[in-house]
């Protein structure tokens, strides 16, 4: 598997400060391909769970574009990995239900998924019909 360029790890790591930011409960440790590590630690005790983002951007483009399920099938392709499965879902499930319970949709995240979609629906109708 090919490392990921330096400075794609650069341009996503904001991107996944901003996701840690809003745990709620519990602690992620991030580590990215070049040995760098971003830390979350939510505003109530928890569990911890360290995940190893082998495919930053690959990553981030999945959870933009779908969310929980879009992190799910990033496991499966294996762009990101975990040594605690179990404890790492149970951080991420409990923070999402407070978050769709506690929060307003975050209005730009929901822009920049219309547009990926749209850009994907007419990329596909161009491939059909050329």
């Amino acid at each position: 598997m090919r490392s990921p360029r330096p400075a794609t790890i650069l341009l996503t790591k904001p991107a996944f400060r901003v996701l840690l930011r809003r745990l709620q409960l519990g602690s992620i440790t991030l580590v990215f391909p070049d040995g760098t590590s971003l830390h979350g630690t939510g505003k109530q005790p928890g569990k911890e769970a360290t995940i190893a983002i082998l495919k930053p951007l690959s990553v981030l483009r999945r959870v933009v574009i779908g969310g929980g399920v879009g992190f799910a099938e990033a496991y499966l392709s294996r762009e990101w990995d975990t040594s605690d499965l179990p404890a790492t879902l149970d951080i991420l499930g409990r923070n999402l239900d407070l978050y769709v319970r506690g929060h307003k949709p975050n209005r730009a995240l929901a822009a920049t998924r219309r547009l990926w979609q749209w850009a994907t629906t007419r990329r596909q109708a161009c491939l059909l019909y050329t």
